[in-house]
C-alpha cells in the first residue's frame, strides 16, 4: 500500500502511447502462456550477466544510468563500471500512471503496453517475466508482441530488476533519486534511530512498554532530543558539543534509560548502531514547518546524506514523522492560522506533500494526524485542552498512546508482524491540570485510540472523522 503520495513518483516520465505489432510474435486471445525452462541452450552466457549484476547488487553500486540504443543496452554504475547487454534484451520502465513502458530506441518515449504494475510492490518482489509459446516477452501473465531471448531490464524506481535466463537480481537504483530503501521485513533485531524534539518524545514515550507487553525482543531503539528543534539546527549542529540528549530502549526493557540532558550530538547518535530504520521530524510550532522552501530542502537532503553515508554499506531506510498541530485554543493557532487548527493542518500536511515529492523519502509517519482524527472524537471532552497537555504537547495518557500505535503501525507491524490487537499495554495516569493534562489509556478507550492511528497509518494526510466514537 502506498502511504502519502501516489504509486507514482515525479520522476517516472509520461509516456507516449503507440501500438505496434512486432515480426514472428503474435498476442491473441486466450493464448496459452509459457514459461521457457532452458535457456542454457540459447547459448547466451546469462550466468555472467547475473554475476555482474550480482556483484554491483551486494556491493551497493548502485545503477545510476540505463541506455537503450540499437547495439544494446547499458547500465552504468557508481562506481563507473557498466554493464553491456545484447540488442535482443529488453528494457522497461514504468509510467506515471503505472503501466510497462517497453524502450524500443526507435521510438521516441517508448511504447505503451497497457500492462498495470503496483510500484510499491516492486520493491519487494520482481515484476512476473515470462516467454509465450511463439517466444514473446510476457508481464504478469499478459502477453505481448515483444519477441524475448531472456534478457529483461525493468526500471521500477527504487530498483532495476534484471532477469538473466531463470534468475532475477535487484539492483538499487539512483537514476531518479537517492536510494532510500524499503523497510526491511522480518529481521532477528530491528534497530530505530528517533530524531526530534519534544513531540518526538511525545511520539516515542509510550513504545518501550507496548513492546514489552508484546513480549518481543526484537527491538533496540535510540532518541534523540532538543526541546523546539527544527531540522535546519540538527543540520547546522551535527557535530555540535552537548546539542541533543540520545536516549535508548534496549531489547525487552520497557522504559527509555538515561535522562534527557543534552550531552551529545546526533552525529554521535546517528553512528551509534547500525539502523535499519531513522525517522524525523519538523517542528510544526516553527515557519519550517509552514512552506516549503530551497533551504528546508537543502537541510532535509543534508541530513539524509548525513545518515546514509554515515552506514554506507547497509543504509537505514529513512521516514518521516508528521507531528502534531497545537491546540485550536493555543496562541500559535490565533496568531498565525487566524484561529483555525484545520488551517494549521492543511499548512502541514502540505508541507509533508513537499516534502515527499521533493526527497528521496516515500512514507510519513503521521502522529498529527491520528491525534486530529481523535480530535474528533468522543474522547475530546475538553475544547480549552484539545487533547493536549499544556496547548501543544500531547496529553500524557490517549493522544500519545495514539501516536505510539501509529509509529507501531507504521513501523514494527510491516518489519516484525507484531500485533497490536491484543496487546495489554495500558496508561492509567488521570492528570487534570493546565499544564499537565493526562486521560488515561483504559480497556474502554484503547480501540478508539487504535482506530485514529489505523486510520492515520492508511491515510496519513487526510482527516478521518471519528465523531461516532
Amino acid at each position: 500500500m502506498s502511504r502519502g503520495r501516489s504509486i507514482c513518483k515525479p520522476w517516472i516520465l509520461p509516456a507516449v502511447a503507440i501500438s505496434m505489432v512486432f515480426a514472428g510474435c503474435s498476442k491473441e486471445a486466450g493464448e496459452i502462456i509459457e514459461e521457457h525452462t532452458d535457456w542454457a541452450a540459447a547459448g547466451v552466457d546469462y550466468a555472467g550477466y547475473y554475476a555482474s549484476a550480482q556483484k554491483a547488487a551486494g556491493a551497493s553500486d548502485y545503477c545510476t544510468a540505463i541506455t537503450a540504443s540499437a547495439e544494446g543496452i547499458e547500465l552504468k554504475w557508481t562506481s563507473g563500471d557498466v554493464l553491456e547487454l545484447p540488442a535482443d534484451a529488453v528494457y522497461l520502465r514504468i509510467s506515471e500512471s503505472g503501466s510497462f513502458i517497453y524502450e524500443d530506441p526507435s521510438v521516441p518515449g517508448g511504447i505503451d503496453l497497457g500492462i498495470i504494475a503496483d510500484v510499491r510492490d516492486t520493491w519487494y518482489e520482481a515484476p512476473e517475466i515470462g516467454i509465450t509459446g511463439d517466444g514473446c516477452l510476457s508481464i504478469a501473465g499478459e502477453p505481448t508482441d515483444i519477441p524475448y531471448s531472456g534478457i529483461c531490464v525493468a526500471d521500477c524506481g527504487k530498483y532495476v530488476w534484471c532477469r538473466f535466463g531463470d534468475e532475477t537480481v535487484a539492483v538499487p537504483s539512483e537514476i531518479h533519486e537517492w536510494f532510500n530503501p524499503p523497510l526491511p521485513k522480518d529481521k532477528g533485531l530491528l534497530k530505530v534511530l528517533f530524531i526530534g524534539n519534544s513531540f518526538n518524545v511525545d511520539a516515542t514515550a509510550h513504545l518501550p512498554g507496548m513492546l514489552a507487553a508484546d513480549g518481543t525482543r526484537r527491538v533496540l531503539m535510540g532518541r534523540t532530543y532538543h526541546g523546539g528543534c527544527t531540522l535546519p539546527q540538527y543540520d547546522d549542529n551535527y557535530e555540535a558539543s552537548d546539542f541533543c540528549s540520545y536516549r535508548v530502549c534496549r531489547p525487552g526493557e520497557s522504559e527509555w534509560d538515561g535522562d534527557e540532558e543534552y550531552d551529545t550530538n546526533l552525529k554521535y547518535a546517528v553512528e551509534a548502531e547500525d539502523w535499519d530504520v531513522v525517522t524525523f521530524m519538523e517542528y510544526t510550532g516553527n515557519s519550517c514547518c509552514w512552506s516549503w522552501t530551497e533551504e528546508e530542502k537543502g537541510h532535509i537532503n543534508s541530513l539524509i546524506r548525513r545518515i546514509f553515508d554515515a552506514h554506507p554499506d547497509k543504509r537505514p531506510t529513512v521516514m518521516f514523522m508528521l507531528t502534531q498541530t497545537f491546540a485550536a485554543q493555543s496562541d500559535l493557532v490565533s496568531r498565525y492560522f487566524g484561529g483555525d487548527q484545520m488551517a494549521m493542518y492543511g499548512t502541514i500536511t502540505d508541507f509533508a506533500r513537499n516534502l515527499l515529492d521533493d526527497t528521496c523519502i516515500d512514507d510519513v509517519i503521521a502522529t498529527g494526524t491520528a491525534v486530529q482524527n481523535l480530535r474528533t472524537s468522543s474522547l475530546n471532552d475538553d475544547p480549552a485542552q484539545d487533547l493536549s497537555r499544556d496547548g501543544f504537547h500531547l496529553d500524557y495518557g490517549v493522544s500519545r498512546y495514539a501516536a505510539a500505535c501509529t509509529v507501531f503501525y507504521n513501523i514494527f507491524e510491516p518489519c516484525l508482524g507484531l500485533d497490536l490487537s491484543g496487546n495489554t499495554y495500558r496508561y492509567d495516569v488521570r492528570l487534570e491540570h493546565s499544564t499537565a493534562h493526562s486521560i488515561p489509556v483504559t480497556d474502554d478507550n484503547v480501540e478508539i485510540c487504535r482506530y485514529a492511528a489505523r486510520a492515520a497509518t492508511e491515510n496519513p494526510l487526510t482527516l478521518t472523522d471519528m465523531s461516532g466514537y
